[in-house]
């Protein structure tokens, strides 16, 4: 049964990954960590300009939660979905395992891992040009950066180690107005950007991005 833009909750568990390896990963790569930061820098400022909806394709609940939940908070609508089933017409998996249908005219921006893409009904070279096509920019998000460059290649606008974006998402450390409209501009800043999400002034904000992934680990 198909539903239409009403996720179900029900807990699942992705077999990929931990909050404990992924928090590791993240911390380990530190241009994956200046990925992500530019990654929120520029979809911050994308939606603060289209005033539109935040896809999230997350599997793991613990991170897909800790995403929705920071996203929330500072002001954006969400929807999260653990799995893109089919992209013509645009079909997600929720939480509770049901289908669920999109209105991807609905969305600005979507966060991406590419392992929650359906390898069955989906080849992962048209996703990036699919979104392009809706006018939504993608981000994609995984714990393996050699795996964000690969998305970079293949047409996706930015990609980030998954824990480095919720850390500044949750940080909210960037000056958007600054950086500018384009995700060149944003991946310019990478270097940059490594010296500040590792310097003590965002250990706040690496603490909360901690406590939510483990407030939703232990449901």
């Amino acid at each position: 049964m198909t539903h239409t833009d009403r996720p179900e909750n029900s807990e699942t568990r992705s077999s990929e990954s931990t909050p404990s390896s992924l928090w590791k990963s993240a911390y380990e790569h530190k241009e994956a960590i200046g990925l992500g930061a530019a990654a929120v820098a520029a979809t911050a400022l994308h939606l603060k300009r289209k005033g539109t909806e935040v896809l999230v394709v997350e599997a793991a609940p613990f991170m897909g939660k800790a995403m929705r939940d920071s996203l929330e908070s500072a002001g954006h609508k969400v929807t999260w979905i653990t799995e893109i089933n089919t992209l013509k017409p645009l079909v997600g998996i929720t939480e509770g395992k049901e289908k669920l249908l999109l209105n991807p005219r609905r969305f600005g921006t979507a966060f991406i891992d590419p392992n929650h893409v359906s390898p069955d009904s989906v080849d992962f070279e048209h996703v990036a040009p699919f979104f392009q096509k809706e006018r939504i920019r993608t981000i994609g998000t995984s714990a393996m950066s050699a795996v964000n460059k690969d998305m970079l290649a293949s047409g996706f606008d930015l990609a980030g180690n998954k824990t480095a974006v919720l850390t500044s998402i949750v940080g909210r450390r960037l000056d958007l107005q600054q950086i500018g409209r384009a995700p060149a501009e944003a991946q310019s800043i990478l270097s940059n950007l490594e010296t500040r999400i590792n310097s003590q002034e965002l250990a706040d904000a690496r603490s909360q991005a901690r406590k939510l992934i483990a407030k939703y680990a232990v449901q």
